[in-house]
């Protein structure tokens, strides 16, 4: 039973070690601060972009509006809004 015990402890170490050398050995990323979360009546996307700006989408699929949001601070201001009902709807076909 003590023999089978150091294989394993022995296996547990081996693999530790070759983990540590790929994480130290893989090229780092810089953090992307995007998020997505989708409900059935909403959906929102955070993201930022360069310069420190950060922006919140939210699509209020029941209503089918798009609002952004600029975050400055810990104050959010609407930047844009858009009626996707309208922009998604057909164009009609030009008269002949």
């Amino acid at each position: 039973m003590k023999n089978n015990s150091s294989l394993w402890i022995a296996a547990l170490t081996l693999t530790a070690i070759i983990l540590g050398v790929v994480l130290l050995a893989s090229p780092s990323r810089t953090a992307q601060a995007n998020m997505l979360d989708s409900r059935p009546g909403f959906s929102m996307m955070t993201s930022g972009v360069q310069g420190n700006d950060e922006y919140l989408t939210i699509i209020d699929k029941a209503q089918q509006k798009m609002i952004v949001y600029n975050l400055v601070g810990n104050t959010l201001n609407p930047i844009a809004g858009y009626d996707l009902a309208k922009a998604m709807a057909p164009t009609p076909a030009p008269a002949k």
